[in-house]
């Protein structure tokens, strides 16, 4: 399984489709007066984003496999009811559980298709009866486990083939979300890390893409609170750029905040992959030290041509770009400036009207030490794991949104819980102010 994404930078985007724009909002959309989920109630919450076993299907030669859903083990290995107790009584208020979609667009049949949904539903179940509310996360990413599916591929323009059938599916699954009758305890994400703009060949992802998908899942699941985030891979930017007269008040507004991403996403796959052991709040007096790993790192690293190892290290560490590294030690990019990044989240809402507490940070961690295919993988400090995770939750508390889902429950340098005592990490639990 990948760490996360890679890091976009965005330019633009090219239109290769026939546009199709959607209705406005405010003529055809009655808004709901309350939000559903967690019955409205939703101000310093925490939740935990669990890729297994649904998140990230399993596939072979190129399909998936009969049964897809086994990410770390079957639901009840991965997710037995002790751990989902042991979930609950450490103060976390929900999960966030991602599904590949890609294991429901590729259904060879409409019984193939149901099955799995029935699988997924049974899941959802579980999760409510320990005593969890539930994010239903269609979780696209940028690295699908089979060919074709990746943001990248669905966001490809509302006549698109494959938007279509994306569409297709998130209805049905919406409308078994909806049949099991808990709108206050169960919600629907639409579309995990939409890709940047420069990345979407077809119609405009806040214009037209993301309220045409609203738009019909809406219809299978009226009661139902539905999630949806911006371009960017659910960029701040890209969040300010939605227009929310394209939805109703029953309505959650997610981005993540990987903020600073060069710290946050150091030693991951991407731009980000030769910084290491960077740490939490920046100390100017480590500047030359981070600066001079990232360069041994880049010049050791064989797969680049000189011409890019010149680039990437210039790019990090010489042009005064945000993510580099050395406007994270000049600016400098620590809690305030974290607090600087929330106030553009909130400055948007409040100019919407739209209430802070239907704006959630839906999945934020920070990276760390982990062992990942070819060799130990050095990355942040636990310190500076939770030195990051405790701004971003302070942060966002004091902002009064809707709270923060930490990334991830295991199997990466973001893990927060270990897959085989399931015990947490006591130092990132006390940072997002659960726990004894």
């Amino acid at each position: 399984m990948p760490t996360r994404r890679s890091f976009m930078i965005c330019a633009g985007a090219a239109i290769a489709a026939q546009r199709v724009q959607p209705a406005r909002s405010s003529s055809v959309i009655r808004r709901s007066p309350v939000l559903q989920w967690a019955r409205g109630k939703t101000t310093k919450m925490r939740g935990l984003n669990c890729l297994q076993p649904f998140g990230y299907g399993i596939a072979r030669d190129g399909s998936y496999v009969d049964e897809p859903y086994q990410n770390g083990g079957t639901d009840l290995q991965v997710m037995p009811e002790s751990r989902l107790a042991l979930i609950k009584s450490t103060g976390f208020d929900f999960v966030r559980m991602c599904i590949d979609p890609a294991t429901l667009t590729t259904a060879a049949d409409t019984i193939k298709l149901k099955g799995l949904i029935g699988q997924l539903t049974t899941g959802i179940l579980r999760r409510l009866v320990a005593g969890l509310l539930v994010i239903a996360d269609l979780h696209v990413i940028d690295r699908a486990p089979v060919t074709g599916w990746s943001n990248r591929d669905i966001a490809n323009g509302i006549a698109g083939g494959k938007f279509q059938r994306y569409v297709a599916v998130a209805q049905e699954l919406a409308a078994a979300i909806e049949a099991l009758n808990a709108p206050q305890q169960l919600s629907i994400e639409l579309f995990n890390e939409p890709p940047t703009d420069s990345e979407i060949a077809g119609d405009s992802w806040p214009n037209a893409q993301a309220p045409y998908l609203w738009r019909v899942v809406r219809k299978a699941a009226p009661r139902s609170t539905l999630l949806i985030g911006g371009s960017g891979y659910n960029s701040i930017s890209g969040l300010t750029a939605l227009d929310p007269s394209y939805f109703d008040d029953n309505t959650l507004y997610t981005f993540h905040g990987y903020t600073p991403p060069q710290l946050t996403l150091q030693a991951s796959q991407g731009i980000f992959r030769h910084i290491h052991a960077l740490n939490f709040p920046p100390d100017l007096s480590e500047r030359s030290a981070a600066i001079a790993r990232l360069t041994e790192a880049v010049n050791a690293d064989e797969s680049l041509a000189a011409w890019q190892k010149i680039e990437i290290i210039a790019k990090l560490t010489m042009l005064r770009r945000s993510y580099g590294i050395d406007m994270y030690f000049e600016q400098p990019q620590n809690a305030s400036y974290i607090a600087t990044q929330m106030k553009i989240v909130t400055d948007w809402a409040d100019s919407n009207r739209i209430p802070r507490n239907c704006i959630i940070n839906g999945e934020s961690g920070c990276n760390g030490d982990y062992n990942y295919g070819s060799g130990n993988i050095v990355g942040a400090t636990l310190t500076t794991r939770a030195n990051v995770i405790r701004a971003l939750c302070q942060s966002g508390d004091k902002a009064g949104i809707c709270g923060y889902v930490v990334h991830e429950l295991q199997g990466s340098g973001f893990a927060v819980s270990d897959a085989g005592s399931f015990a947490f990490i006591p130092e990132i639990i006390a940072a997002m102010g659960i726990g004894s």
